[in-house]
């Protein structure tokens, strides 16, 4: 659960754009729709890695959703870390 101060963190949206970034780099494809607040999610579909973004979460559910999925991903160690923490953090 966020706080309002957590929510209205300065940066979020860079964050999330960094990471998304870094999805694609990972080859992930995203899919922006309205889930309800469901979160999205991760999932592999014909060879095609998603990531599925709720329009419906605030930035910074987004960016929650973001740090937990892709350093899963078994290629993220693989980049640069050290710059990807730079630019999301």
């Amino acid at each position: 659960m966020t706080n309002q101060s957590e929510k209205s963190r300065p940066g979020t949206l860079y964050q999330v754009e960094s990471w998304l970034e870094v999805a694609q780099q990972l080859g992930y494809r995203v899919r922006y729709d309205h889930f309800g607040g469901t979160g999205g999610g991760v999932c592999e579909y014909g060879g095609q890695k998603w990531i599925f973004m709720d329009v419906s979460l605030s930035a910074y559910e987004q960016l929650e959703m973001l740090e937990e999925i892709i350093p899963r991903d078994s290629l993220y160690a693989s980049l640069n870390a050290n710059s990807i923490g730079k630019r999301a953090a």
